[in-house]
């Protein structure tokens, strides 16, 4: 068993960060001048997990008295190839700080070692060298910083740009030159340059007036990987959003969806804005997002799937979602239509159906703006529930027209309630409970309530119409001419088969019962039963599938006022 074996299991027994067991362990490796990276390298490349590993060098390395750069750099190097693309990836980063903090050489040495063997891929772990340096020496740390972001290798300007974003303050005599320095760095043609300058930028833009100015204008620049720098700064403080920060925000709704690290900071942002109640700030938002998409994008991508946090917070928020669906239903662009239409589909799957439409909007419409936005209603919402309430609550406008209501009628009655006639009546006997008796809402309820119940006797007269049973002897014939068939069928088969020629063919007498064979052993007997041909009409609703998605496609494509 390896030493890097006997420590892990000995760890993994102990309490999370037991001191004992880490300074006993320091003690032991620094008497007996043990170099603990290299062999945590050799444990891992024999094949240990690796992050158990580098959980176990951060616990030791402040304690270790002597840690050559060398060995350092041989396990950064395995380490950083490890766990490529893993959230752990850099854990390693702040040990690295606090030790250059207290040991200046040490981190000169480690600084050398990484320049001078060209390791590229480790080259962002001089960012902690230069942070920690600053930490011990702010003169010493402030010169490397500067020396990095003018040099000509990329990798080395990007990190000491980057670097300018984490000091937390700059003296005086530093700032001008550092915005300038980021201001120009943002326009690099090299990616990681501009990237780690709005990076920094992001952060230090309330301490000069032409930074925050350039923040906004990178919003809408064309690369990704500046606008998410900007945007993921103003997701770790949504807290303390301003106006530019809004502005900004809906400037980033414009990007390539393939960048699902975008989309989960604007998640993040949308959800903590409708926590807090900004209804018109999250509903611009978003119309800012689907606006930006084209007809392709908005059917290829699920609403609901890209922004799980957004949509709990207006299931939350039920003055926010109200809004949403009125101000995108009464839309005239089809993009609204198809994301509300995904949108209800997974409202209706968590049994969220007491959506309606907002009154205050409503108040300000037409006519024709009523017909309009019931079409698309009776279009877009599959879910019963959910279409009924959203109808059901033009009648609490107040005040509330008698076209509206009319129209309303007319909606319950030749559309929802053609297709579920149980259930709309049901439901409207139970609205009716709530109404004020004398309102308009009550006469259309109770008059409505009555065209339903007759329909539904009409329909059901029909089950005991003659004309619809088939005739008893014709259905006999039937069936004897195709028992007949089939005998002839099987007759001829066991001519021309070898196989059947071989059994002997026995007459079975008819009677009124059948014997079943199961398991080696006949069954008791079964009476046969006189089987009837009938039409039985359906106790509840009768739909016309054909006939309800027809109607449903004429409604998602018919204009305003037709």
């Amino acid at each position: 068993m390896s030493f890097i074996t006997e420590l892990l299991a000995i760890e993994h027994m102990l309490p999370f960060q037991d001191q004992v067991f880490i300074d006993s362990t320091s003690d032991f490796l620094n008497c007996q001048g043990l170099d603990l990276l290299h062999i945590a390298s050799e444990a891992v490349t024999s094949g240990q997990d690796i992050f158990r590993v580098a959980h176990l060098v951060t616990l030791i390395f402040a304690k270790l008295n002597d840690i050559a750069p060398s060995s350092l750099l041989g396990f950064l190097t395995i380490y950083d190839e490890k766990t490529k693309n893993d959230l752990m990836n850099g854990q390693l980063a702040e040990p690295i700080r606090k030790r250059v903090a207290c040991n200046k050489e040490w981190a000169f040495n480690l600084e050398e070692v990484i320049v001078t063997n060209d390791c590229k891929g480790l080259y962002r772990y001089l960012l902690p060298i230069y942070l920690g340096l600053s930490d011990a020496d702010r003169s010493c740390g402030f010169s490397k910083i500067q020396s990095a972001y003018s040099s000509e290798d990329h990798d080395i300007k990007a990190v000491g740009l980057r670097c300018l974003g984490l000091l937390g303050s700059l003296p005086d005599h530093f700032r001008g030159e550092s915005f300038a320095v980021l201001i120009e760095g943002v326009d690099s043609t090299h990616e990681t340059i501009a990237a780690s300058a709005a990076f920094s930028l992001s952060r230090l833009y309330q301490e000069c007036p032409e930074l925050g100015r350039k923040r906004i204008e990178l919003s809408k620049s064309p690369s990704t990987h500046v606008r998410f720098e900007i945007l993921k700064q103003i997701h770790l403080r949504q807290e303390m959003l301003d106006s530019d920060d809004i502005q900004i925000v809906k400037n980033l709704c414009a990007y390539d969806l393939k960048y699902r690290a975008i989309t989960n900071s604007l998640d993040a942002i949308i959800h903590s804005l409708a926590n807090k109640g900004h209804t018109e700030i999250v509903l611009d938002i978003l119309t800012e997002w689907v606006t930006a998409r084209s007809h392709e994008e908005i059917k290829q991508y699920d609403f609901t799937d890209m922004f799980p946090c957004s949509i709990s917070g207006l299931l939350e928020n039920h003055t926010l979602l109200n809004r949403i669906i009125t101000e995108w239903l009464n839309s005239e662009d089809l993009r609204f239509h198809l994301v509300l239409e995904k949108m209800f589909f997974f409202i209706g799957t968590h049994n969220v159906t007491n959506a309606s439409l907002d009154l205050e909007i409503l108040n300000s419409f037409q006519y024709d703006d009523f017909v309009y936005i019931v079409r698309k209603i009776l279009g877009f919402v599959h879910n019963f529930e959910i279409s009924i309430n959203l109808i059901l609550s033009v009648l609490d406008l107040s005040p509330l027209s008698h076209d509206t209501a009319c129209l309303v009628k007319s909606v319950l009655t030749e559309h929802i309630g053609t297709n579920h006639l149980v259930q709309t009546t049901e439901k409207l006997n139970q609205e009716l409970l709530k109404a004020t008796v004398g309102t308009i809402k009550n006469a259309v309820l109770n008059e409505t309530i009555l065209e339903l119940q007759q329909r539904r006797k009409e329909i059901s007269a029909l089950d005991h119409c003659n004309e619809l049973i088939p005739d008893p002897d014709h259905q006999t014939k039937l069936d004897k001419a195709l028992r007949d068939s089939l005998n002839i069928a099987f007759a001829k088969a066991r001519e021309k088969s070898v196989l059947l020629g071989l059994f002997s063919r026995v007459n079975i007498i008819e009677g009124s019962a059948f014997f079943s064979f199961l398991n080696g052993e006949y069954r008791d007997p079964s009476p046969m039963q006189q089987f009837s041909h009938e039409l039985v009409f359906p106790k509840n609703d009768l739909i016309d599938e054909v006939g309800a998605s027809l109607e449903r496609f004429n409604f998602r494509i018919v204009k305003r006022g037709e």
